[in-house]
């Protein structure tokens, strides 16, 4: 029992180790500790102080980023904006010689645009390395010795601000980097995994729920709050779309058309199955539900059509991070079978009301009670057929991401013109 206590303590331990936290923290303590070595040696330590070059240290630790690293164009401008604040700092300064008026109507010329990138634009950090620079550097001027050159201090403490803020995205690169289309991969994945938790949920509360067991008021609080957490979930994914047109890569420009198409079928099949909860609220298929035979009839059919769709998404879910099998279970085939026989006991049902049917009456009041149901009753199937389209439509797309898996791929040679990328990234299709 200790062993395996201890056992799993390591694994947690580890496990936590591979977490963004820790990564991030690595980065951190080994960025600051190369840019503080000559703080430890005897022959830097005086010129260290001497020119505030910690200053590279904290301006490092400012800009690093847990997750985004930025790519050359984040490079280019927060380096430009750091090179301004320290010129337009020392241009402030050697004005008037350091008089404050002088100086405040400088920092608001500078300081408006930056706070303004720092604020209100989708990058902020050059905003905020702009007004660190320029703050921080005007500042010292104003309370430095009269003997010590002005335009040196500019120089040195630009040039430790340049280092700290370059030095902070080429370990982001260097160090676990983000790549864009990596996380677009695992974020497609990912909402594909919950399209299928929505599926069984909605399925499970909704339409084959239990007697004496109908969605609360509770359920649907729930089902909406999951579904504006999702619909979050498809405004990130466009954004890493747009963020994959700024990385470089050597091999061949990077095709976002079969991502963006499959995160449209993946958001339709979730639009779907919104419909399909909607309309289950108001749409009651009393004929199965109260007739144990025909549920027993339908069971079979039911099964497989839900485990169809079950098992597609997690395939194709898996499909954009690993290898997968060879084939895929056609739901189309078990959704048409399980409208067939629903058809067929529905027509059951109705020849039996028939024989027992005797008032005119009683027909006026079954037609006009089943208009509202034949309406509900036919947004819920074509619905769930909907979903089915779609999910042939996401099949579609992930086979042109990752590729599709012959039936002769394991006869082939090694030598295959296939790239390796290709050969390691595969989809399987239809049996």
């Amino acid at each position: 029992m200790d062993i395996r206590h201890c056992s799993y303590q390591i694994w947690r331990i580890l496990h936590r180790l591979q977490g963004f936290e820790s990564k991030y923290a690595l980065k951190v303590c080994m960025l600051t500790a190369l840019l503080a070595i000559p703080a430890w040696l005897e022959k830097s330590r005086s010129w260290w102080n001497l020119e505030e070059s910690w200053w590279a240290v904290v301006m490092a630790w400012v800009m690093v980023h847990p997750r985004i690293g930025g790519n050359m164009q984040d490079l280019l401008m927060r380096a430009l904006c750091v090179t301004l604040g320290a010129v337009w700092a020392g241009v402030a300064y050697a004005a008037r010689n350091g008089n404050p008026y002088v100086m405040a109507v400088f920092a608001l010329i500078y300081m408006l645009p930056m706070l303004y990138r720092f604020t209100q634009s989708s990058h902020p950090r050059s905003g905020i390395a702009g007004c660190l620079s320029f703050s921080v550097i005007s500042l010292a001027l104003v309370t430095a010795d009269e003997h010590q050159s002005a335009a040196r201090m500019a120089a040195t403490r630009g040039l430790a601000f340049l280092v700290g803020t370059v030095s902070a995205v080429m370990i982001n690169w260097i160090l676990w980097p983000f790549v864009s289309r990596h996380e677009l991969r695992k974020a497609l994945s990912s909402m594909l995994f919950f399209q299928s938790v929505l599926y069984r949920g909605v399925l499970s509360k909704y339409v084959y729920y239990e007697e004496q067991k109908q969605p609360t008021k509770q359920d649907i609080e729930r089902s909406e709050m999951l579904e504006g957490r999702l619909r979050e979930g498809f405004v990130r994914i466009r954004q890493l779309l747009i963020m994959t047109r700024h990385e470089l890569r050597l091999r061949s420009p990077f095709d976002p058309l079969p991502y963006s198409a499959l995160a449209d079928a993946c958001e339709n099949f979730f639009e779907h199955l919104i419909a399909v909860r909607q309309a289950a609220l108001n749409y009651d298929p009393g004929y199965v539900r109260d007739n144990d035979a025909a549920a027993e009839k339908l069971l079979s059919y039911r099964r497989d059509a839900v485990a169809c769709i079950l098992s597609n998404l997690y395939i194709l879910a898996g499909a954009l991070k690993s290898d997968r099998k060879r084939y895929l279970p056609s739901a189309a085939v078990a959704r048409k079978r399980l409208l067939d026989r629903m058809a067929e006991i529905e027509a059951e049902e109705l020849a039996a009301q028939k024989m027992h049917v005797t008032s005119t009456g009683l027909h006026v009041s079954l037609a006009s009670n089943g208009k509202w149901a034949q309406v509900y009753g036919f947004a819920f199937n074509e619905s769930l057929t909907g979903c089915v389209a779609q999910l042939e439509e996401l099949e579609r797309y992930t086979k042109l991401i990752v590729g599709e898996q012959g039936f002769d791929d394991e006869f082939r040679d090694d030598d295959s013109d296939t790239s390796d990328e290709e050969e390691d990234e595969r989809i399987p299709h239809h049996k």
